[in-house]
């Protein structure tokens, strides 16, 4: 299964909100369907001060308003972006793994790459 294979991860991602308490699954989940309404703040917002957001294309974890920011320049890239979910599972520890499929069609750039035009999928 799979066209290109990598991996993400994402600490101090913020498990309360409000009065809320959202246990690690659902917490993911929003994060999750936040990429999919392209919704930058809610994005940033899931992370706890000093959270980090892992991408093997850099060099450094994001933090802060530069997660938004690479999410931003994903959906300038891929504007049709949208994420599948396979599976989500809680491995323990506040610990999730999420098995996930991008649909999307490259129109524009990303991280110094041309746009290509086309569809892709990313497992």
């Amino acid at each position: 299964m799979g066209l290109l294979s990598f991996g993400f991860g994402a600490t101090g991602v913020a498990i309360g909100h409000s009065q809320n308490l959202l246990n690690a699954i659902e917490v993911a989940q929003n994060n999750f369907n936040s990429w999919n309404r392209h919704d930058a703040d809610a994005i940033v917002a899931a992370f706890a001060e000093g959270g980090t957001y892992n991408n093997p294309n850099f060099d450094q974890p994001l933090t802060g308003q530069a997660i938004g920011d690479f999410a931003k320049s994903v959906w300038t890239a891929f504007p049709d972006m949208s994420l599948e979910l396979i599976s989500v599972g809680d491995t323990g520890g506040g610990l999730v793994a999420i098995q996930w499929v991008l649909h999307g069609t490259q129109t524009g750039p990303l991280q110094r790459r041309l746009a290509t035009m086309s569809f892709c999928r990313i497992i």
